[in-house]
């Protein structure tokens, strides 16, 4: 997870920085999430990372920057593609209203401290983590919900995530590494180079056949328990196997 604090007080950008380390730090479902915290003493720093392919989970921007504010700041992002969650802060409520304008989720008034930022983090985090695959495209964030993959497939050191509106991901990683990321019941290893999410399996023979219209290969010397995990999938889904076995 990356996160962009972008604020004219050096004072305030470290503070948000060390809460941030802390809530990390201190969160026991949330301490084994890699983090980075990229700190900016002006506005044109932060497009212009974004603009190079920089990737920003999360930005915390102080409205008040010299020369761009953070409003303006924030909304040349968005028009440049940004959908990340955005956190403008402030040391007055004047602007709260031109923060919808530019969706941002959070409008903070200075002081603050950790529990106003943990609190915040709570729901971007959880929102974030929870059944959501996150894939870098350039300086682009994609969230595709699990219930959106059909299938993960592999090549060298690349893997191919098929999502139901017939898009291809490219994702650098090794599918062993993909397989613990999703670690959800509906995905199935299949074969050392397919995992398959059983809830987009239309039929299963000696290959399962999707409803994208690919095939995911079956490893056939395990094709008799992976055919018995299968036929557990669908009854916990109360399905019938008759319909979905050939």
């Amino acid at each position: 997870m990356k996160i962009a604090v972008c604020d004219n007080s050096s004072i305030y950008r470290e503070l948000i920085a060390d809460i941030l380390n802390m809530y990390f730090s201190n969160n026991f479902n949330y301490r084994f999430i890699s983090h980075e915290i990229i700190k900016f003493d002006s506005s044109a720093a932060l497009i212009y990372d974004f603009e190079e392919g920089s990737i920003f989970d999360i930005i915390f921007i102080d409205v008040y920057m010299k020369k761009l504010s953070g409003i303006e700041t924030a909304r040349r992002l968005r028009q440049k593609g940004y959908k990340g969650a955005i956190i403008l802060i402030s040391e007055t409520a004047k602007y709260a209203v031109e923060g919808y304008e530019v969706e941002a989720c959070r409008y903070m008034i200075k002081p603050f401290g950790y529990e106003e930022i943990a609190s915040v983090m709570d729901k971007l985090v959880s929102a974030i983590e929870d059944d959501t695959f996150v894939i870098h495209k350039r300086n682009e964030i994609i969230r595709l919900p699990y219930s959106d993959i059909v299938y993960v497939d592999s090549s060298n050191t690349r893997c191919f995530v098929h999502s139901m509106d017939n898009e291809r991901y490219v994702v650098y990683k090794r599918l062993d590494e993909i397989e613990k990321e999703l670690n959800d019941k509906r995905f199935l290893r299949s074969h050392k180079s397919y995992l398959v999410n059983m809830s987009h399996v239309c039929s299963m023979d000696k290959c399962f056949h999707l409803t994208n219209g690919d095939v995911a290969l079956i490893r056939q010397r395990g094709l008799k328990d992976i055919r018995k995990e299968y036929i557990g999938f669908l009854d916990s889904q109360g399905k019938s196997e008759n319909d979905f076995l050939e």
